[in-house]
């Protein structure tokens, strides 16, 4: 797992497993936002079982799936509620966490304006 930090409690990454999860707990992450669809290789561990991991260790979770590289306005509302919602240090991920960060950039534009 590699952590890019975009804000002072903002971090992205690439999937993630459940060992990840309390890596993710021992850094001090306290909320996770999960950015990729389920099921979109057949490998991938599904959102509830990480978000049961995730609550076992007394982590924040949010589903907030991005189909694309530019999510679309309906993929960033739940996205930005997420993160007006958790209490940070916040990681989101997806495949390779640039679906994350573009959607998280996307975000920061609009609230800028």
């Amino acid at each position: 797992m590699e952590l890019k930090q975009l804000d002072s409690a903002f971090y992205v990454t690439g999937q993630i497993d459940a060992d990840d999860i309390k890596t993710l707990a021992e850094l001090g992450i306290r909320s996770i936002i999960n950015n990729r669809p389920d099921g979109e290789t057949p490998d991938q561990p599904s959102n509830a079982e990480l978000a049961a991991r995730a609550k076992s260790l007394g982590i924040e979770w949010r589903y907030a799936p991005i189909r694309s590289r530019i999510p679309e306005d309906d993929e960033l509302a739940p996205y930005g509620a997420a993160l007006d919602e958790l209490v940070g240090p916040v990681c989101a991920f997806c495949r390779t966490g640039t679906r994350s960060a573009i959607g998280w950039q996307a975000l920061q534009s609009t609230r800028d304006d």
